[in-house]
C-alpha cells in the first residue's frame, strides 16, 4: 500500500507539472511582439527567388535580434494605440533591420 501512495505522489508531482508547463505555453501564446509582423512583411518585400526558407529564417532571427520587442496582446490594441508616425518608423527599421541581416547572414553562411 505504501508503494500506492509513493506513487500517486510521483504522478501527482509529474500531473502539477504538467498543468504548469500547458500555464505558460498559454501564456507565451497570449502574446506576440509586433516587430515579428513587420520583419516577415520585410522579408517579404526583399524576397528574391533564391532565398532559401533556413536562409530566410536565419535572417529573420538576425533581424529580430537587432530590433527592440514591442509586446502586444491584443493586435486591435496595437493599431489603435500606435500613431502613424511610430509604425512608420517601426516599418522602416525593420526594413533596414532585415537588410542588414540579409548581408551578416550571406557573409556568415556555413558551408
Amino acid at each position: 500500500m505504501n508503494h500506492d501512495k509513493e506513487g500517486a505522489g510521483f504522478y501527482g508531482v509529474r500531473n502539477r507539472r504538467r498543468i504548469r508547463e500547458a500555464e505558460a505555453m498559454s501564456l507565451r501564446d497570449a502574446i506576440d511582439n509586433f516587430y515579428e509582423r513587420l520583419v516577415v512583411d520585410a522579408i517579404e518585400a526583399t524576397r528574391e527567388e533564391s532565398d532559401t526558407a533556413d536562409y530566410l529564417t536565419d535572417v529573420m532571427c538576425v533581424a529580430l535580434n537587432r530590433l527592440p520587442t514591442r509586446y502586444y496582446r491584443h493586435s486591435i490594441d496595437m493599431m489603435f494605440y500606435l500613431a502613424d508616425e511610430e509604425l512608420k518608423g517601426m516599418k522602416q527599421k525593420s526594413l533596414a533591420a532585415v537588410k542588414e541581416a540579409r548581408e551578416f547572414v550571406r557573409e556568415h553562411q556555413r558551408e
